[in-house]
């Protein structure tokens, strides 16, 4: 056979794996498969069906906050950066406060380009950890805001240091 016969079989075959895993349910195999067929082919209509498929099947299942971060997680890992930008928005609609999902969703946006974004959620959350005195954890998180072009989380960087009595590192971040 060709080898354009050869990767045409492969994919059908793909497709075969996929919709037995959706059968049995194992949400976590398919949606690798599913990444592993739309890294070489991204408009390819029936795996575009069967992630139709897939996403009725999240809809169906009772999950808790770990189980969709544990699917945002794997969207993450197999390149599918808007289901799991989706997982980890439904995470943060349950619970606003859910960091881990935050920290990932600012990742989702930095995978798919938009600065910005993940700079708002970084330098919301420094805010928030100076807000609740955690300022090891504010101190990481404005840093990484700044790597990202934040100029307002010098400011909190500053406040930090400011809360710690460094003073000369406080007047150097203001």
């Amino acid at each position: 056979l060709s080898d354009d016969a050869r990767t045409q079989i492969t994919f059908a075959q793909g497709y075969v794996k996929i919709d037995e895993v959706l059968k049995d349910g194992n949400i976590q195999i398919a949606i690798e498969l599913l990444g592993k067929i739309l890294k070489f082919r991204p408009e390819d209509p029936m795996v575009r069906s069967q992630l139709k498929e897939l996403n009725e099947k999240i809809d169906h299942i009772v999950v808790s906050t770990q189980q969709y971060q544990t699917l945002g997680d794997i969207f993450l890992k197999n390149n599918m950066f808007e289901k799991a930008q989706e997982m980890y928005s439904k995470i943060t609609s349950i619970d606003p406060q859910y960091l881990e999902a935050r920290l990932s969703l600012a990742q989702t946006h930095l995978k798919q380009g938009s600065q910005s974004e993940a700079k708002k959620i970084y330098l919301n959350l420094a805010e928030e950890a100076l807000t609740k005195e955690h300022l090891d954890q504010a101190l990481e998180l404005a840093h990484k805001a700044i790597e990202l072009k934040s100029f307002e989380a010098y400011y909190i960087v500053g406040l930090v240091y400011f809360k710690k009595q460094q003073w000369t590192e406080a007047i150097t971040e203001f």
